[in-house]
């Protein structure tokens, strides 16, 4: 076990957090992860396997979600492979 995903202070996100209101479908959001300007996962919350609603209902069974709290849901598809072709990730 490495840790990479659970240290203190560890959350990428941004460069904009707009609220709920502002967000339209949370099923269907273009969502994008660049590192020094090179798209590395490029997804559509549509293609999730559970939409926002089940994984919100699931994880408010295990604990309590305030407002402001942060779901991460996951890497999107192809990321480990287009990963393995580079001599590194990161």
């Amino acid at each position: 076990m490495d840790g990479r995903k659970t240290l203190d202070g560890f959350a990428p996100i941004g460069p904009y957090f707009v609220s709920a209101d502002l967000v339209g479908d949370p099923n269907n959001l273009a969502i994008e992860t660049r590192v020094n300007g090179e798209i590395r996962q490029s997804d559509n919350t549509k293609n999730f396997i559970f939409n926002a609603q089940t994984m919100i209902a699931y994880i408010s069974r295990l604990f309590a979600l305030e407002p402001g709290d942060i779901i991460f849901t996951g890497t999107p598809s192809g990321v480990i492979l287009a990963c393995q072709r580079r001599s590194r990730c990161g």
